[in-house]
């Protein structure tokens, strides 16, 4: 028995628990099938690439809405994100959808963070400007880091030394950094942060690079769905029940008016985000019986 295994079996055995000596079971992994390692075939050769879809959209809905309460305005501009991404569905591929048309792809977000765009405008431009390379066949970016783009070729850019960018796409990325520069997560976190005390300390901290970029004034996470809801309801009755949230709590909050109505807001905004996503979803099976028939 190794340590791991002791230590589990101490561990039990403090709480009542007898196990069996022998636990692990070895089984033949069975190969994968040839679908899957077309897929990962594919993967293997693609490059790390930027899609301004997502941003584009998230931006012109938003300022489109600017006299819309900031929750339901935010759904919206997310909204128009997911129902406007092209899809894109790979031959062999069986599990669908993703967030840039690309299959291996990233999207800028200025309203978190600008400041490396607007800082890189004019020298991006000026790229976008030049004439393309020809050296693209000399470059194998893949060996430097599974995708990595870390410089131009062709008629693309590299940002950051990481993600390829094509050359179109730049203005729009410039044009949809701009009109965050104070009003981003980022720029918003520094302005907090500078209120504390000892800021000095958090931004030696962070110019010394010993942590991830990152505020604490503004927490940044994760979220993980509750796949119960969707699968169990369809978004069909999650938007009836939004229908019913938002009739019980805008003008009948009980004797918490202000919250009730904030409550009633949230609700209308999710209904926005959903009506979204279902057209995500609706477009990639749209997609999907256009390949069938072909």
């Amino acid at each position: 028995m190794n340590t791991n295994e002791a230590k589990m079996q101490e561990v039990l055995k403090s709480r009542g628990i007898e196990m069996a000596e022998e636990i692990i079971v070895k089984e033949e992994i069975p190969e994968e099938a040839y679908g899957i390692k077309q897929l990962m075939k594919t993967y293997y050769v693609l490059l790390n690439t930027v899609d301004i879809e997502l941003t584009y959209w998230y931006n012109r809905v938003y300022w489109e809405n600017t006299d819309e309460i900031p929750m339901i305005r935010r759904a919206k501009a997310l909204a128009a994100t997911y129902a406007h991404i092209i899809p894109t569905i790979q031959p062999y591929e069986k599990l669908v959808i993703n967030k840039t048309k690309y299959v291996r792809g990233a999207y800028p977000f200025p309203w978190v963070s600008c400041s490396f765009f607007n800082a890189q405008a004019e020298a991006l431009l000026a790229q976008a400007a030049a004439p393309a390379r020809s050296e693209a066949d000399e470059i194998s970016v893949v060996a430097a880091g599974g995708g990595i783009v870390t410089q131009d070729f062709g008629e693309v850019i590299s940002l950051a030394k990481k993600f390829g960018i094509r050359k179109e796409s730049i203005p729009v990325l410039v044009k949809a950094s701009k009109p965050w520069k104070d009003g981003s997560v980022e720029a918003l976190s520094y302005k907090y942060t500078d209120l504390l005390p000892h800021a000095d300390v958090f931004h030696a901290a962070m110019d010394s690079v010993i942590c991830m970029f990152d505020s604490f004034c503004i927490p940044q996470g994760r979220e993980v769905i509750n796949y119960y809801v969707p699968l169990q309801y369809g978004y069909d009755r999650i938007l009836e029940i939004c229908d019913e949230k938002i009739g019980e709590l805008l003008g009948e909050a009980g004797t918490d008016g202000l919250r009730g109505m904030e409550r009633g807001y949230y609700y209308i905004a999710i209904k926005e985000f959903v009506k979204g996503m279902q057209r995500w979803c609706l477009n990639f099976v749209k997609q999907a019986k256009y390949l069938a028939s072909i």
